[in-house]
């Protein structure tokens, strides 16, 4: 909906397209079509709240070789 957020989505895509494994988490509230865009290109996206522990753990328990903070604050 937003420049940064197609932005954000052509950057998940190709990475996806390049064979990376690839996840999205967010602090914004989930919506049924941001979860149906990224289901379509094979990326399972989540909400985690802001500055929450449960990302450490979620990052922790991905164990990633790579993480992209897009719009980080």
């Amino acid at each position: 909906s937003s420049a940064a957020g197609v932005r954000t989505f052509s950057l998940l895509r190709a990475l996806k397209e390049r064979g990376w494994n690839v996840h999205f988490t967010t602090p914004a509230a989930e919506k049924p079509e941001w979860i149906a865009s990224l289901r379509k290109i094979g990326v399972p996206g989540r909400h985690l709240p802001a500055n929450s522990s449960n990302f450490d753990e979620f990052v922790r328990d991905l164990q990633p070789d790579f993480v992209l903070f897009e719009r980080f604050t």
